[in-house]
């Protein structure tokens, strides 16, 4: 019975960590994703912006290719990830820390527990039995 208590409390703290990690893998994984995504189209947007310069520049080309252009960069600008998609990430990154920092204190109470618990068993191993 000497180390049981702490047998238990190892898996505990390690799967806590693990959890930690793994969250904050997450969160590094989808702010780096997102960040990339940005990045891509903001080039895409650099090249439209390129283009149209210099057709001007030339002059070549019609309103038609222009607007088809611009229609595109529309559609592709569409498809991403919109401020309030962001701040759903934000909040739910948020609500995961509450939950790790809560089961962290969960966690921290019953390893002081456990801890009086053992000394008090190692005091009283005498009188017991």
């Amino acid at each position: 019975m000497e180390g049981g208590i702490l047998d238990f409390i190892g898996p505990v703290v390690t799967l806590v960590m693990a959890v930690a990690s793994l969250a904050g893998s997450a969160y590094t994984y989808i702010a780096g994703a997102r960040r990339k995504e940005m990045d891509a189209v903001n080039a895409r947007i650099k090249r439209v912006e390129d283009d149209l310069a210099d057709h001007k520049r030339r002059g070549e080309g019609s309103r038609h290719e222009l607007r088809e252009r611009l229609v595109t960069v529309e559609r592709d600008l569409g498809q991403l990830p919109t401020k309030d998609s962001f701040h759903e990430l934000a909040l739910s990154t948020a609500r995961i820390e509450g939950d790790l920092k809560g089961l962290s204190a969960s966690v921290g109470a019953s390893l002081a527990s456990s801890k009086r618990v053992e000394e008090w068993l190692l005091q009283n191993k005498g009188s017991v039995g």
